[in-house]
């Protein structure tokens, strides 16, 4: 397996595991996610998962206090410890949920996507709604999930001019992706449909509806 290491700063590292989006490596991320946060190290804060990496907070100078020795060498020597190999096997990820989304479609893009494809609408909404998706990561808004992996069928580039405003809820499209905007935005992907679920809400224990390691079912309503 290529682990490749960067200090971001004083206070987090970076691991990179490949450059790929994909299943199996998003898999391992949360794997890892789960192992590190039920064994951390004194002065461990935080960690955040990408497509194809983590990176871990830490605070520098609890660290140095506890082992007396560079913080960000102490943080390599423990990422280098973790039993890699291991992580992302077939076993449930602890707390993954399989979630589903209603979806009413028929949004604003779909008679669009439907042109540049050549499929029907209704080909389009069984395409999205046949398989389970992985929750890759969550970013760009609070609560937007990225999701994957699309069909190679609706496999579709982003707009070429985003559009001005996407309303709250809009589940869409781009490349090999689909999220959820969890408000109205700007944005560059193609709307399918709408669902009525919070994706974010600050006054909720969880404020984000779903995290990374996930699994979600779309269901056409």
């Amino acid at each position: 397996m290529d682990i490749k290491i960067t200090s971001l700063s004083e206070s987090a590292i970076s691991v990179f595991i490949g450059d790929e989006i994909s299943i199996e490596t998003n898999k391992l991320l949360n794997s890892a996610q789960v192992f590190i946060s039920s064994n951390p190290f004194e002065g461990f804060q935080e960690l955040v998962i990408t497509y194809h990496s983590i990176t871990i907070f830490y605070d520098p100078l609890i660290v140095f206090l506890n082992e007396k020795s560079s913080p960000s060498e102490f943080v390599k020597k423990y990422i280098l410890g973790l039993p890699w190999k291991k992580f992302g096997k077939k076993e449930k990820i602890r707390n993954q949920k399989v979630i589903t989304i209603p979806v009413k479609y028929g949004g604003e893009d779909l008679e669009k996507v439907s042109s540049l494809k050549g499929l029907s609408q209704n080909e389009i909404i069984e395409l999205h709604t046949a398989k389970e998706y992985q929750v890759f990561m969550i970013g760009f808004l609070p609560g937007f999930p990225y999701l994957g992996i699309l069909d190679e069928k609706l496999k579709i580039k982003r707009k070429d001019k985003p559009s001005a405003k996407i309303q709250k809820g809009s589940v869409a499209i781009a490349n090999l992706q689909t999220g959820i905007y969890p408000t109205d935005s700007p944005g560059g992907w193609y709307v399918l449909g709408k669902t009525e679920l919070e994706m974010f809400d600050p006054n909720r224990k969880q404020r984000c509806y779903l995290k990374a390691g996930d699994s979600v079912i779309f269901k056409s309503i």
